[in-house]
């Protein structure tokens, strides 16, 4: 086939460049590396100004244009002012794909709100739509409800219970006017078909994929001079968002156990967090109630290049989330040579393809928890194996050139079938 131009729609919640945001992440990976196969590729985005016209810049290739969104409310983080943002920069985009649309020959989205108003003008147009969904949620308890009565339960973008209608609405329409959906994850796949009702000839399984020459194993002294970890030490890594359905609580409860067998031992939480929030001061108490201050650190968001140094320096990766759709953190502790402790739910599970990349735990058993981390700190043979067959997988799996050339096929098939 000759080459495609393609159009990636970002969901606009953050600029490119800004910030780890998976998604962003994740469409410049593919888009790079379509780039380096002969395609020619634009992202939309939003920019980082509310003020003035639309921006475009290039990088690795890849045509930029970023959209710039209403931005006037005093508290830049409230629901508010993301409703608003959200509604701008739909509005602007549909405006701007009226005149783009026709460049096209496929357009992928990740999240279907920016596009409400553009959707059916695309498709009436005969531009294929290609829609990546990522909620871990969809189809978990919606099996026999109605959109508005599965909105009362699902909080699929954390905001008001009508916002909650709105996106649901969003995916419903993406779902039916796409030519091909990815699913990240098997079961996402299963509930999109079950309770959406879209034909499953027209659902793809592509897993997310890892940047495995970015994230590698290495040494770097520089992380344990940077956070004070005495050399002698285990680092036990977590990289998530703090949060309840991460679960990091369940670590921390797992220290006391941890430590009745091994003083020598530091656990480092990675991720962004609000100190003033009921679950991070639920951790925090827990900490200082069990002396556990000089055990564990939290350094909040990191800069993305020290994050493979991080995932390379840590002995053990501990993922015991709730709820994941197709978890990018795993993929990267695998890849970095990590071994790993993780929560036994279904998206979990897809990393691992021999079924011994991981220990599955029960999330919400404690004991459970500390025991598998105590094993992999007393089993270094065990751990060492886990270590090379974890990143042999993630080479030979989900190396984003694979998860690039799957993506490929299914444009070459809605742009062929067209």
């Amino acid at each position: 086939m000759s080459a495609l131009r393609i159009c990636h729609i970002a969901p606009g919640f953050v600029p490119f460049g800004r910030g780890a945001y998976a998604v962003n992440n994740i469409i410049m990976e593919l888009a790079s590396r379509f780039v380096k196969c002969g395609h020619e590729v634009i992202a939309i985005n939003v920019s980082e100004s509310s003020k003035g016209n639309q921006r475009v810049r290039y990088e690795g290739g890849v045509e930029i244009f970023e959209v710039p969104v209403w931005d006037f409310l005093p508290n830049k983080n409230s629901k508010s002012q993301s409703m608003i943002k959200e509604v701008t920069y739909s509005v602007k985009l549909s405006r701007f794909l009226e005149d783009f649309i026709n460049e096209c020959d496929i357009i992928h989205f990740h999240v279907p709100f920016p596009l409400m108003l553009s959707l059916e003008k695309i498709v009436k147009k005969g531009v294929p739509l290609v829609y990546t969904i990522h909620n871990p949620n969809i189809g978990i308890k919606a099996k026999g409800r109605n959109l508005f009565e599965l909105a009362r339960e699902l909080n699929v973008l954390k905001m008001p219970r009508y916002a909650n209608f709105l996106s649901l609405y969003a995916i419903q329409l993406g779902l039916e006017y796409s030519s091909a959906v990815i699913a990240i994850s098997k079961i996402l796949k299963s509930n999109i078909i079950e309770y959406f009702g879209i034909r499953a000839e027209k659902v793809f399984y592509i897993p997310n994929g890892v940047n495995t020459q970015r994230f590698k194993p290495g040494n770097y002294p520089e992380v344990r001079n940077l956070f004070r970890i005495p050399e002698d030490y285990y680092i036990v890594l977590n990289v998530a968002r703090i949060a309840p359905y991460k679960n990091q609580l369940a670590i921390v409860k797992a220290i006391p156990w941890i430590l009745e067998e091994t003083a020598e031992v530091m656990f480092v939480f990675v991720g962004p967090y609000d100190k003033n929030s009921d679950y991070k001061q639920k951790i925090d108490y827990f900490i200082r109630k069990n002396n556990l201050e000089s055990h564990v650190i939290f350094t909040g968001k990191i800069s993305s290049d020290l994050l493979p140094k991080v995932y390379a320096s840590a002995d053990i990766f501990v993922f015991p989330s709730i709820s994941e759709g197709m978890p990018m953190a795993l993929l990267e502790a695998l890849s970095s040579g990590n071994a790993i402790v993780a929560s036994d739910i279904p998206q979990n599970r897809e990393i691992s393809i021999t079924g011994r990349e991981a220990i599955y735990v029960n999330p919400q058993n404690i004991q459970e928890i500390a025991e598998s981390i105590i094993i992999l700190i007393e089993d270094k043979k065990l751990q060492e194996k886990m270590k090379k067959r974890g990143r042999k997988t993630a080479v030979e799996h989900f190396d984003w050139d694979i998860i690039s050339r799957k993506v490929m096929k299914v444009y070459e098939e809605v742009v062929g079938g067209e």
